[in-house]
């Protein structure tokens, strides 16, 4: 590639030279196999999925989500705000309760109570006090 004063820029994808050299059709047309045969397997496979128990099902997910969980976030949440922390415990106790969807909403609904309620009741501070009024006298006497 040259630039309008004629000095040569290098563009490593297309430099013959340079190790690392892409190569975009390659990567479509493996990604576009992988997806195909994802596809045939999901649709091929997924009446038999029914035969597994479900305990099994449970554990290849909690497998695969138990790095996710960051239990040293609670910490620093009860010393930053205690009242952050309250739609995260209530909202994992109804998840364990009465099920994942409904624990997760009133999580939300609690969550927004806790955001708005504030803004619906600000607090206000009246205080009595005296004004006292100052007058600026200019003694100047400038005689123009």
């Amino acid at each position: 590639m040259f630039t309008s004063v004629g000095t040569r820029t290098h563009d490593h994808a297309y430099d013959r030279r340079s190790p690392y050299q892409l190569n975009h059709r390659g990567i479509l047309s493996s990604f576009s196999f992988l997806g195909i045969i994802i596809v045939l397997a999901l649709s091929t496979l997924t009446p038999y999925f029914f035969f597994i128990p479900k305990a099994s099902l449970s554990a290849v997910i909690i497998c695969a989500v138990i790095f996710m969980i960051e239990y040293e976030v609670v910490k620093p949440m009860w010393k930053s705000s205690k009242k952050d922390l309250i739609p995260t415990v209530v909202t994992f106790v109804l998840c364990l309760l009465i099920g994942v969807e409904y624990g997760i909403l009133v999580g939300v609904a609690i969550n927004i109570m806790i955001l708005i309620y504030p803004s619906a009741r600000p607090s206000m501070r009246i205080e009595k006090s005296s004004v006292s009024i100052l007058r600026y006298n200019n003694n100047n006497n400038n005689n123009n």
